[in-house]
């Protein structure tokens, strides 16, 4: 079965990318959050602060390229076609 995929909600899609970009920027925060405890007798380049708005920051410019990319495609899928998808049906047993 092929299936084409005609539109994608714009705000869906930002919702999604901006949850695992937030998701993926809250782990590397984490490591880096560890290693400047590590280093506590060392002047830390960023401050805390900082560190807890990177992945906040991160997921609201992760859902504009989100929202763009999904408004993109369905202006461009109108003119040439979206994507097209084959579809099976799970091996039973």
């Amino acid at each position: 079965m092929k299936y084409q995929v005609s539109y994608i909600s714009p705000v869906k899609a930002g919702k999604v990318v901006a949850a695992a970009s937030f998701v993926v920027t809250f782990f590397f925060t984490l490591i880096t959050v560890i290693t400047l405890l590590l280093n506590l007798h060392k002047d830390p380049a960023y401050s805390v602060w900082y560190l807890f708005l990177v992945p906040f920051v991160n997921a609201f410019f992760s859902f504009i390229f989100g929202w763009v990319t999904a408004f993109v495609y369905n202006i461009v899928a109108r003119q040439v076609g979206g994507f097209e998808l084959t579809l099976q049906e799970p091996p039973q047993g």
